[in-house]
C-alpha cells in the first residue's frame, strides 16, 4: 500500500492533500515573507500618516503665525495712517466747517494717497459725518459698534470690522476736534 494514498472506488489509489516537505517549506517561507511585507507596509502607512499630520500641523502653525504677524503689521500701519490724518490741522478744520459731501471728497483723496481700504469720519456721538465706502452714509449711528465705543472711551481702538459680508482691520483715532477717524 502507498503511504498517504487512499483507495477510491474501483480500487484506484489517489493522492490526498499531503505535500512533500520541500513544498511545505516553500509555502511556509512564502507565507512568512508575505506576512512580513504586509506588516512593513502597514507600519509604513501608519508612520507616513503621522509624519504627514505633523507636517500639516507645522504648516498650519506657520501660516497662522504669518497671518497674525501680517494683521499686527497692518494694524500698526493703519494706526499711523489714522494719526497722520487726524493730526492734520487743515483736515480737522475742513471737517469742522464743510458739508458731508465735501468732507467725503477730501477723505477719499486722503484714503487713496495713504493706501487704506475705506475711511470714515464720525462725530463725538458716533454718527457718520462722511465715509468713503458708501456714498450717502452720513448720519448713520455707529455708536454701538465696539470699535467706536472703545475709541470714544479710550481715545484709540482697533478691531476687525465686519460690515455686510466684508471683514477689514479697522482703527479709530480721535481728530483734534474730538471727532473720530475710522
Amino acid at each position: 500500500r502507498v503511504r498517504g494514498a487512499r483507495r477510491a472506488n474501483g480500487g484506484r489509489v489517489s493522492r490526498g492533500t499531503a505535500y512533500s516537505l520541500g513544498t511545505r517549506i516553500f509555502l511556509l517561507s512564502g507565507a512568512l515573507i508575505a506576512a512580513s511585507m504586509a506588516t512593513a507596509v502597514a507600519i509604513t502607512m501608519v508612520r507616513a500618516r503621522q509624519v504627514a499630520g505633523e507636517a500639516v500641523t507645522r504648516a498650519l502653525d506657520a501660516s497662522q503665525a504669518a497671518r497674525e504677524g501680517f494683521e499686527r503689521q497692518r494694524e500698526r500701519q493703519l494706526r499711523l495712517i489714522s494719526r497722520v490724518v487726524a493730526s492734520d490741522p487743515s483736515f480737522v478744520a475742513y471737517v469742522a466747517e464743510a458739508d458731508p459731501a465735501s468732507v467725503r471728497d477730501l477723505l477719499e483723496q486722503r484714503r487713496q494717497a495713504l493706501g487704506c481700504d475705506f475711511a470714515l469720519v464720525l462725530d463725538r456721538a458716533g454718527r457718520v459725518l462722511a465715509r468713503t465706502d458708501r456714498p450717502g452714509g452720513a448720519g448713520l449711528d455707529l455708536s454701538g459698534r465696539p470699535l467706536v465705543t472703545e475709541s470714544l472711551a479710550r481715545g484709540e481702538a482697533a478691531e476687525v470690522w465686519r460690515e455686510d459680508d466684508r471683514l477689514a482691520t479697522a482703527v479709530a483715532v480721535p481728530l483734534l476736534s474730538g471727532q473720530q477717524v475710522v
